[in-house]
């Protein structure tokens, strides 16, 4: 039996859409071309994630700052590639880190790499973790957030090839954990020098954490039918390429939510105390 739903809010893309196309909603920042990620400083200035320009643009109060913060190489040929996220160091602004992890176009590969801030511009950039070659286009993953244990949790699609989900020395089809370095934490559930967490994913757009528990949410997206949202224990396997939805094998995780009508959960959040989804 499951029990209460934790608190999540399944966020959908930040995209451009006309205005007045939704009553009831209003744009709070504008001038974004494709903003697919958004992290807050504890100032409430935002970081988002512009992907097809490959752009972290700065936000505050309000007003888009001119000036990019970073620009990084991103190849958009793809709708599932470019720059796809963003986040903080959870001690930001003392550790002035920015984080992002996008599909680089001078070598045709994933790449996790972060920034040190002074001010609203980038100083320094070290890349943290080469990551799967883009050749295919998919299922690149590439959401990023901080755990309550201070690690870098980050989804890692496969590629558009299945049996990576499922090979546990591998790096695509899974939830990575690593240090904010970019090292591996010796205490990982596959053993010293593994990154993975979790495996079992086909093509996850979301990772969130529960602010009331600290239990890590994953989205997944299936290919015609059975959606994903999963709660994820150390070492879990989520199924894919074995089966997907609810059911199957019992060393298998089952998901929370299921959904046999796609509905294409591109991101998630946790929300404030309540327990709603």
């Amino acid at each position: 039996m499951v029990r209460r739903l934790s608190p999540l809010l399944l966020l959908p893309l930040l995209v451009p859409a006309p205005a007045g196309a939704q009553d009831g909603f209003e744009p709070v920042v504008t001038g974004l071309d494709f903003a697919v990620n958004v992290a807050f400083a504890p100032d409430g200035t935002m970081f988002v994630a512009d992907k097809d320009l490959g752009q972290i643009r700065v936000v505050r109060d309000g007003l888009l700052l001119t000036e990019p913060f970073a620009t990084v190489d991103a190849d958009p040929r793809v709708n599932e590639m470019g720059l796809l996220g963003v986040t903080l160091h959870p001690a930001f602004p003392d550790e002035p880190w920015v984080y992002a992890y996008y599909s680089d176009a001078s070598d045709g590969r994933n790449r996790l790499v972060r920034f040190r801030a002074e001010g609203d511009a980038a100083v320094e950039r070290e890349d943290l973790l080469d990551l799967l070659p883009t050749a295919s286009g998919w299922h690149n993953g590439g959401d990023l957030a901080f755990g309550p244990d201070g690690m870098l949790y980050v989804s890692v699609g496969e590629g558009h090839d299945p049996g990576r989900a499922q090979d546990p020395d591998g790096l695509g089809g899974r939830i990575l954990r690593l240090e904010p370095d970019g090292s591996v934490p010796p205490d990982n559930p596959f053993g010293p020098g593994n990154p993975t967490f979790a495996l079992g994913i086909r093509n996850s757009f979301g990772v969130c954490f529960d602010t009331e528990t600290g239990e890590l949410w994953v989205t997944d997206n299936g290919p015609s039918d059975w959606d994903e949202v999963n709660r994820v224990e150390p070492g879990a396997n989520l199924g894919w390429p074995l089966h997907l939805g609810p059911g199957g094998p019992s060393e298998l995780v089952e998901p929370v939510l299921a959904f046999e009508e796609i509905i294409v959960p591109p991101g998630c959040l946790g929300s404030a105390p309540g327990g709603r989804l």
